[in-house]
């Protein structure tokens, strides 16, 4: 990844779908894929569950 990638450019290089998850967040905290990334951050995807 080069040094402006975002969030979404790890989902497109991963190729995860806006299916595959309902929240983001990096280093622990609420993102969204405009977010922009720097070395070392960690991403959490959560996907959509379902119940009733």
């Amino acid at each position: 990844m080069n040094a402006d990638a975002t969030v979404n450019d790890v989902l497109r290089e991963l190729n995860i779908g806006e299916d595959a998850w309902t929240l983001i967040f990096v280093n622990g905290r609420h993102a969204r894929p405009d977010t922009r990334l720097a070395e070392g951050d960690t991403v959490a995807l959560f996907p959509p569950i379902g119940g009733g």
